[in-house]
């Protein structure tokens, strides 16, 4: 049994030997490809045992010249560009494409297909054929006609609000419409800030050059629905009621369309109809103070509370013991 044992301690301690040897040769061979020195040796050629060190650097040399073959193996060959006047131009050569100066517009925009879109078309186009006969302002249109019920309703749908009322329906006579016809555009609408902002587009319509959004000239700004634009873009007048434009914008010429929004250049777009709306403020009011006065407070007298009446209230001043 000793022997045995004694059998398995030698074979132990050459499997150590055996690994260290192995573990300072692969230190050597990456040493040698990275330039890294190697370990010293000791007095009669025998390789001392690498330290825990060693034995890391050489794992992360073995690792980063696997990666770099991995790499250069991955990489795409690139054909050299064709000098002037060979003959390999065309045959094989890599072409290349400059950039765009500036990105594509975003064109993902589409028309709104419901049946009281297609409606307020219909509406639009027999205004469109009117346009010529019409002065220059605003003209308000009766409740209970085609017109205004027709407004009314695609607005309500794309406004999304409980309890919002109509409470007029005017429309604008400026004289300029889409240079396309009613049924190559789409009913959206605008927004304006102020009431100066509104009597402008009143009457010469949207000029591009006057808006800001995007930069000087980039475009008029217009929302599909009616929901975007009562976000913050339309200002209510004296009498709690807010503004907003119906209009008519061209499929053409977009500056960017997306699923919210299109911009579109000049002489692209023209109000219909300005619309006058409200709708009940859903925020609960803060607890403010009772505008009561209160009756008295208490005071310390002698060493006990007193309530005191506040002053003016006849027999109530009298103060009583508590």
């Amino acid at each position: 049994d000793e022997e045995d044992e004694e059998d398995e301690e030698g074979e132990e301690g050459l499997d150590i030997e055996e690994a260290r040897q192995q573990a300072v040769g692969g230190l050597e061979a990456a040493g040698h490809s990275l330039g890294i020195a190697t370990p010293p040796r000791e007095a009669g050629g025998a390789a001392k045992p690498p330290s825990p060190w060693d034995l890391a650097a050489a794992r992360a040399a073995e690792s980063a010249c696997i990666y770099a073959s991995q790499l250069h193996a991955c990489r795409p060959a690139v054909a050299p560009p064709a000098a002037a006047g060979s003959t390999a131009a065309g045959r094989g050569a890599v072409t290349r494409v400059a950039p765009p100066s500036c990105p594509p517009p975003c064109l993902h925009g589409k028309t709104p297909d419901s049946p009281l879109h297609r409606e307020l078309l219909e509406v639009a186009s027999t205004l469109r054929a009117a346009a010529k006969k019409r002065r220059d302002g605003l003209m308000e249109v009766p409740k209970g006609g085609r017109e205004y019920e027709a407004v009314e309703a695609y607005f309500l749908e794309t406004l999304g609000r409980d309890g919002a009322q109509v409470h007029g329906l005017s429309r604008v006579q400026s004289g300029s419409s889409p240079a396309q016809s009613a049924s190559t555009c789409t009913v959206m609408f605008h927004g304006c800030r102020s009431a100066d902002n509104e009597v402008s587009i009143v009457r010469g319509g949207f000029q591009v050059s006057r808006c800001v959004s995007g930069g000087p000239g980039y475009g008029t700004w217009f929302a599909y629905g009616a929901q975007y634009s009562d976000g913050g873009f339309v200002f209510a007048d004296d009498d709690g009621k807010r503004h907003i434009f119906v209009c008519a914008v061209s499929n053409a010429d977009c500056v960017s369309d997306d699923r919210v929004m299109r911009v579109v250049k000049q002489g692209r777009a023209c109000p219909l109809w300005l619309l006058r709306y409200s709708y009940p403020d859903r925020r609960s009011p803060g607890r403010g103070l009772s505008g009561a006065q209160p009756l008295g407070f208490y005071v310390v007298r002698d060493g006990a509370w007193v309530w005191e009446a506040r002053a003016g209230r006849g027999a109530e001043g009298s103060a009583q013991r508590r």
